[in-house]
């Protein structure tokens, strides 16, 4: 299904259903298009099973789902019984529904709507199915959203420029383009994505292995500045840790200043967290970093990634409220290495709650959801005169001059 969730044309790919929309809605949606679809629901307190029908001009489908497992019906008659579906432990889980005559798939899935999601996967062999027009649905079903598209592929997490794309990218679904972005994350893009947005610039071709020296030198601004920040995610630990730059001021359109500079020295990581359901970008410009992609942030439990993802110097990675929202990033370079990244963040064009902080879990026995509010440790302006003085200091010694020419 498509990412590109803002900016709708006569036939919208996403609609969002506000709690006024459901009073409207009451206990049935039609479909954007006739056959397809998929609706994201969570379940009212307490709720114990549900069932969704998809009906047709003549004919009904439903899925049911409870302590016995996962029940599809075509009319009434069973025709396919899982039994190991269950509810999510997590009360507030978004769960997911996606009817797909197409391609001849019902899918059920719990957290972010994509495939490597999927709970279950029931192969439909009726006609009948392309005629199907509407869901209907019970009172502990709370609609949030009705998709256009039907689940099929992921989204790709890296995104290249149009110029750079290749035939075996997209049939390999590696890399996306940025007009298949949302408006708000091609903004972002187009900010940081051409190709003399740097780190180290002609006056500072060095500034990457300045930062890597003020990192490892005791007294340097940035190793001192980590070891201060060791408490700052719960229990002391200085891998726990990273420095956040920041370019310019907060202008009410994002979770903190919108474009920061983010340093991972070797081993050093996130905990899981997401990003005030806001719209980004991030380029590596130096370095690479690990990432794990989570279904949802939960108190109730830990889930483990359902992906893992790798990006090199050069890469850009997006976010949307829907997509990769929930995620945890770790230096796991192998060859000890920093990596320092340009991290763009911009609330949706209709996002009227600007919810300010980013929700995390501790790595401890504490698993309370914390709040987080986006920090700046230096502008970057006054960070990189900073390293910059350091680092003539340090070729000045002597050993950096030996260093520099070797």
């Amino acid at each position: 299904m498509s990412h590109h969730s803002e900016g709708f044309t006569k036939t919208p790919s996403l609609l969002t259903v506000s709690a006024a929309d459901r009073k409207k809605l009451g206990n049935k949606t039609d479909l954007i298009v006739r056959g397809q679809g998929t609706l994201l629901f969570h379940l009212s307190k307490g709720a114990k099973e549900f069932w969704v029908d998809m009906v047709g001009e003549e004919d009904t489908m439903r899925f049911t789902l409870g302590a016995d497992g996962a029940r599809l019906y075509e009319n009434g008659e069973l025709v396919m019984h899982s039994h190991g579906a269950r509810l999510d432990p997590e009360p507030k889980a978004p769960y997911w529904l996606s009817f797909d005559a197409g391609n001849g798939w019902f899918k059920y899935g719990i957290g972010e709507v994509r495939d490597s999601l999927t709970q279950e996967h029931f192969i439909l062999f009726r006609d009948w199915v392309y005629k199907v027009k509407r869901f209907e649905f019970p009172d502990e079903v709370r609609v949030d959203e009705l998709y256009r598209d039907p689940v099929t592929v992921d989204p790709p997490p890296k995104v290249k420029d149009t110029n750079e794309i290749t035939i075996d990218d997209v049939a390999h679904n590696l890399y996306t383009v940025p007009a298949n972005l949302t408006p708000t994350c091609r903004k972002l893009y187009q900010n940081v994505g051409g190709r003399n947005f740097t780190l180290n610039t002609p006056d500072f071709p060095d500034f990457a292995a300045a930062i890597e020296h003020s990192i490892r030198t005791p007294g340097c601004w940035c190793h001192t500045k980590l070891e201060e920040k060791s408490t700052e995610f719960g229990k002391p630990d200085l891998l726990a840790t990273y420095l956040r730059i920041t370019l310019g001021q907060n202008q009410g359109e994002s979770p903190g200043i919108p474009y920061v500079v983010e340093i991972w020295p070797p081993g050093h990581f996130s905990p899981i967290h997401n990003h005030a359901g806001a719209h980004a970008v991030i380029r590596v410009l130096y370095g690479e970093i690990h990432v794990d992609l989570y279904p949802m942030l939960s108190d109730v439990h830990r889930h483990d990634p359902y992906a893992s993802v790798d990006f090199k110097e050069g890469d850009v990675a997006w976010i949307t409220p829907r997509y990769h929202q929930v995620h945890r990033l770790t230096n796991t370079n192998p060859n000890n290495v920093t990596c320092i990244t340009i991290q763009c963040y911009l609330y949706g064009e209709g996002d009227n709650q600007h919810y300010r902080y980013f929700d995390y879990l501790e790595d401890s026995d504490d698993k309370d959801i914390h709040k987080f509010d986006p920090n700046s440790d230096m502008d970057f302006v006054d960070f990189k005169v900073k390293i910059k003085e350091e680092w003539d200091a340090f070729l000045a010694s002597g050993t950096g001059k030996q260093v520099k020419d070797v």
